[in-house]
C-alpha cells in the first residue's frame, strides 16, 4: 500500500467536520450540543480518545486541559450561571434577617434547640435543660433545649426572665440586614413590601420598648407582631430559594450532559483509533 492509498484510507476512518457533526448526532440532541458550547469540546473529545491508544500522556493530558478549559467557559458565559452570585447574597440577607428575629412563633409548652435562640425566643419565660441524645448519654451535661412556660403563670426559680434588650438588639440588626436587601430577582412591588417590612420591625421594637417600661413579663403581643412581620419576609425569600434551585438544577444538567458527550466521545476515538491500527495491521 503506496502512500497515497494509505492517506485516503485514513481520511474514510478519521471524521472531518461535517462527519464530526454526523457522529455528534448520533451521540446527543445537536441542538443542545451548540446551546452547550459542546460540538468544539465533543472534536477534543474524540482526539483524546484516539490518542488514548498510542499517544503520548503529555498529547492526551493537553487535549484534556484544552477541553476542561473550554466547558469552564462555557459555564462562565452562562448568564444563569453569572446571576448565581446577587441571587445567594439577597437570599442571605433575607435568611439571616428572619433567623435573627425566629421563624417560629412563641407557643407555650413548646420545647427549641437552645442554638436557635432568636428575638422571639430571648423575650419568653423558659427553661432550659438537658436532653441526652444517647440512651446512656451522661446528665451533667450543659442544656441544649429551651422550654417555653406561661408568662402569666409563676415561673421556677430556674425558669429565664425575658431579656428585653438582647431582644430589641437583634431587631435592629435584622433591620439592617433588610435595609441593606436589593431587587436583583425583580419581585413584584418589591420597594413596597420591603417597606411594610421595615416598619414592622420598628414597630415590634417600640412595643418591646413599651413593654420594657412596664417591666412587663409578657410579651407575647410583641412577639406576635415579630412573627407576622417574618411571614412576609418569608414571602420574599421563597422566590430567592426557588429560583436558585431551577438554576442549580439546570446546571447539574448542563453537567450531565457534558459529560455524557464526552464519554461517549472519547469511546468513539478510541474505536476510531483501534480500526486505524487494524487497518494497518
Amino acid at each position: 500500500m503506496d502512500k497515497d492509498e494509505l492517506l485516503q484510507k485514513r481520511k474514510d476512518l478519521i471524521p472531518d467536520k461535517d462527519r464530526l457533526v454526523e457522529l455528534g448526532k448520533e451521540l446527543a440532541d445537536p441542538e443542545k450540543l451548540r446551546e452547550l458550547g459542546k460540538d468544539l469540546i465533543t472534536g477534543k473529545a474524540i482526539s483524546l480518545g484516539a490518542k488514548a491508544l498510542g499517544a503520548a500522556p503529555l498529547a492526551v493530558g493537553w487535549d484534556l486541559y484544552h477541553a476542561v478549559k473550554d466547558y469552564q467557559r462555557m459555564l462562565d458565559g452562562d448568564e444563569e450561571n453569572k446571576s448565581l452570585p446577587s441571587l445567594k447574597a439577597e437570599l442571605e440577607k433575607w435568611q439571616t434577617a428572619i433567623n435573627i428575629i425566629g421563624r417560629h412563633a412563641y407557643i407555650v409548652d413548646d420545647q427549641r434547640d437552645i442554638t436557635d435562640y432568636s428575638a422571639i425566643d430571648i423575650l419568653g419565660v423558659r427553661e432550659e435543660f438537658y436532653m441526652p441524645n444517647e440512651r446512656f448519654a451522661p446528665y451533667d451535661m450543659p442544656p441544649n433545649k429551651v422550654y417555653h412556660l406561661d408568662p402569666r403563670k409563676v415561673a421556677s426559680e430556674t425558669a429565664l426572665m425575658p431579656e428585653p434588650a438582647i431582644a430589641r438588639a437583634k431587631l435592629k440588626t435584622s433591620l439592617e440586614y433588610v435595609v441593606s436587601t436589593k431587587n436583583p430577582l425583580n419581585i413584584e412591588n418589591f420597594t413596597a413590601r420591603k417597606t411594610i417590612i421595615m416598619e414592622g420591625i420598628m414597630t415590634a421594637d417600640m412595643m418591646v420598648e413599651e413593654f420594657m417600661k412596664r417591666q412587663a413579663k409578657d410579651y407575647r403581643e410583641a412577639q406576635a407582631q415579630m412573627f407576622s412581620v417574618v411571614t412576609d419576609m418569608v414571602d420574599i425569600e421563597y422566590p430567592y430559594v426557588s429560583r436558585i434551585a431551577e438554576i442549580n438544577t439546570a446546571q447539574n444538567m448542563k453537567h450531565l450532559k457534558y459529560a455524557g458527550v464526552t464519554i461517549a466521545s472519547v469511546v468513539a476515538g478510541a474505536v476510531i483509533s483501534k480500526k486505524l491500527k487494524l487497518r494497518k495491521a
